[in-house]
């Protein structure tokens, strides 16, 4: 993965809990940056709420969005909103295991 990035790239965690696995991706890729999204899940409804970009600032970067777990896609997709809105110049997505299920 290393040699298909230059080395202006931010990884950016979708949630708290994809940190560590971003700061260890970061080292591997020689980023620059890193940053995370702050999301809250209603646990009635299910549905996420992202908080804008905490850390270094992804404006004219290419994105690397590391999540271990996509199930519905509902993070990434509002990680990618918060990351397009913060001026990105690329969004590339990682994760470990694909579910999909509906409405991804």
């Amino acid at each position: 993965m290393k040699a298909n990035y230059d080395s202006n790239i931010t990884v950016v965690a979708p949630d708290s809990g994809a940190v560590a696995d971003a700061e260890e991706l970061a080292g591997r890729t020689d980023a620059k940056e890193i940053a995370f999204i702050p999301k809250i899940r209603n646990p009635q409804t299910g549905k996420t709420r992202n908080y804008g970009i905490i850390g270094d600032d992804p404006s004219g970067t290419s994105v690397v969005l590391w999540d271990d777990i996509v199930d519905s896609g509902s993070t990434l997709e509002g990680a990618c909103n918060e990351i397009e809105k913060a001026g990105a110049s690329g969004i590339a997505i990682y994760t470990t295991h694909a579910l999909f299920n509906p409405p991804a």
